[in-house]
């Protein structure tokens, strides 16, 4: 009886073996008109076999049985790439996919170049775009986490929400030479000139697309934007095709119990003190095609990394707080004890109205 499970597994393997068997693969690729592909890639997902197709778009492909079941991806420059499953049932196989253009990057339109519509290639200055499809699938909790993977954009962080980011120059603890707008309107604040990003309501679910202008462009923008522009467009209801459309995101994150290690005072493991959440929400409706509405809310909850300054009081030391006016001695009128607080709390809504004229 012990030996049966033995038996059904060497029988199982051995089935497996038996059918297994090299695919021939061939095929023509065209395109989403019907013209031929050649110089088309045809790959086996995770091996270096592969085979390119012709003049006429025609391919073969053998895929040894050591290697089935496989997945071949398809692709070309300028089309979007697509993978097939093949289960070594059939020894030959004949498929001619379709590939769809893609979007390609050199054609895509900026505005904030040179204050007009025009190919990112016409632009006269670096940009960098990130379209709306890339940032909805970039989880994130300030619009800042976007901008890490852009070339030439040095991120510092200062905390779980908060960044500092510099194109241009040398990036610093109060940075703030990056112009950062949105809709065309300064999103900085305007007593400090400091880029406070986690401060704007502007939701992420909002952005329809981030442009960054990494050449100077004080020529247009006025001498704040000699070290590049942040330029952040939201989305407009009266781009919609529906009356109306709700969407709800929540963010999530668990920082590690060593992100804390030279804090220079207490940490807690405790995994409440080491989370953050950020629910989302926007709702928009268009009332009419030229008149339209927009919400959009968050709320950021959660704790930071813990930091202790030598400088300050130990935790526990006791604070004085009263008075000496007059020339007279120094009164205590309340005591306290020095605690520090790493909470995260954020509570923001943004309400639009659009409307178009012509």
């Amino acid at each position: 009886m012990r030996l049966k499970p033995i038996f059904f597994a060497l029988f199982a393997l051995i089935c497996n073996l038996a059918f297994a068997q090299d695919i021939n693969l061939s095929g023509k690729l065209v395109d989403d008109k019907g013209m031929s592909i050649p110089g088309a890639s045809i790959m086996v997902k995770g091996t270096s076999i592969g085979a390119k197709s012709d003049i006429d778009g025609n391919y073969s492909l053998t895929i040894p049985a050591a290697n089935v079941p496989a997945v071949v991806t398809f692709s070309s420059v300028g089309f979007a790439s697509q993978e097939y499953s093949f289960d070594g049932k059939q020894s030959a196989v004949s498929m001619s996919p379709v590939l769809k253009t893609s979007n390609v990057a050199m054609s895509e339109v900026v505005v904030s170049a040179s204050k007009k519509s025009e190919k990112i290639l016409d632009a006269p200055a670096s940009v960098a775009v990130l379209s709306e499809e890339r940032i909805k699938v970039n989880p994130s909790v300030t619009m800042v986490d976007h901008l890490k993977k852009v070339a030439a954009v040095d991120i510092m962080p200062t905390g779980m929400v908060s960044n500092n980011v510099n194109v241009r120059g040398f990036n610093g603890i109060f940075s703030g030479s990056l112009l950062y707008t949105i809709d065309n309107r300064f999103a900085s604040v305007p007593s400090l000139k400091v880029n406070a990003f986690q401060l704007v309501p502007t939701s992420n679910s909002d952005i329809s697309r981030m442009e960054i202008v990494r050449g100077p462009a004080s020529a247009l923008y006025g001498p704040n934007a000699a070290n590049g522009v942040l330029a952040i467009y939201t989305k407009s209801p009266l781009d919609m095709e529906n009356r109306a459309e709700i969407t709800v995101s929540v963010t999530g994150a668990l920082r590690a119990a060593g992100d804390s290690t030279l804090a220079g005072g207490p940490v807690s493991s405790d995994l409440n003190d080491r989370y953050l959440i950020n629910p989302e929400i926007r709702i928009a409706a268009k009332i009419t095609d030229k008149i339209g509405f927009k919400i959009s809310g968050q709320i950021v909850k959660g704790s930071d990394f813990e930091q202790y300054d030598s400088r300050e009081p130990k935790l526990g030391d006791a604070l004085n707080f009263g008075s000496g006016k007059n020339g007279q001695l120094f009164t205590t009128e309340s005591t306290t004890t020095f605690q520090r607080d790493f909470s995260i709390k954020k509570q923001a809504a943004d309400a639009r109205c659009r409307f178009q004229t012509i």
